[in-house]
């Protein structure tokens, strides 16, 4: 009929935005937006401190429908980069990564100069590309730990010079492997000159290897513990590398 009102004309409704890591904790008070029914609104994800956004449901513009919406923007903890400085730094420097302009973003590093050197990503299983932008650097996935090996040009060299499966020595399963590659590499030589080039060849397969079960036992951390509730008890293993290695050490001997 003429000068019939819609029946929703002038009723208003609400969305709740929540701002929660995956298990549920809330990193901020919930915000509660009010418009009229068919009216459009904006769901914006903030930067939160030491947090990055990992899920948003549904596009930003939305229409406030004729029920209510509860909105779940998903959050997870800012990861960590440390930096080994050649094959015997077993320790390593972290670097703490810092929160970017947009929520999903961390900040681009600036690596240490570090002049005739090159730094290369690294993880259990192996040493893997370079990285070509030292001055703003950004890891793959900022929410984890990030681990960069900063090599010279005679540390590559060397490692090229044993002919070993890097790979293969970063796997735990690939030990009795790179072990015989060291044996075939020194067929042709000497006892005296076989046996130090097998001594100096297993020394580098066994730094690599410390590496690699850092690596493995800090992943083994970060998924036993509950990453709200105990950070500040991982932030403490996972820096005590030192006792950590040691404790391995001693378990596979």
């Amino acid at each position: 009929m003429p000068g019939t009102k819609p029946m929703f004309q002038n009723s208003q409704n609400f969305a709740e935005v929540y701002f929660q890591t995956a298990a549920g904790v809330e990193l901020r008070n919930p915000l509660k937006i009010v418009r009229p029914v068919g009216e459009s609104y904006q769901v914006s994800a903030p930067v939160i401190e030491g947090y990055l956004l990992i899920s948003q449901p549904g596009p930003k513009t939305r229409i406030m429908g004729t029920s209510p919406a509860w909105l779940r923007l998903i959050y997870d903890r800012i990861g960590s980069l440390r930096i080994y400085q050649g094959l015997d730094d077993i320790i390593g420097e972290g670097i703490k990564l810092k929160n970017g302009a947009q929520p999903e973003q961390v900040a681009p590093v600036t690596l240490p100069a570090a002049p005739s050197k090159f730094y290369f990503q690294v993880d259990e299983t192996g040493i893997g590309e370079q990285v070509k932008n030292l001055s703003a650097f950004v890891p793959q996935e900022p929410t984890k730990q990030t681990s960069l090996l900063c090599l010279s040009a005679d540390d590559i060299h060397e490692l090229k010079a044993t002919d070993l499966d890097l790979a293969n020595v970063f796997k735990l399963d690939g030990i009795e492997a790179a072990s015989d590659k060291c044996a075939a590499a020194t067929g042709q030589a000497s006892d005296k000159e076989r046996q130090d080039k097998t001594n100096a060849l297993q020394n580098q397969s066994l730094c690599l290897l410390e590496h690699a079960l850092i690596e493995v036992s800090k992943a083994i951390v970060c998924l036993s513990e509950d990453q709200d509730r105990n950070r500040e008890l991982i932030d403490g293993l996972v820096m005590n590398e030192r006792q950590m290695l040691e404790a391995i050490k001693t378990l596979i001997k």
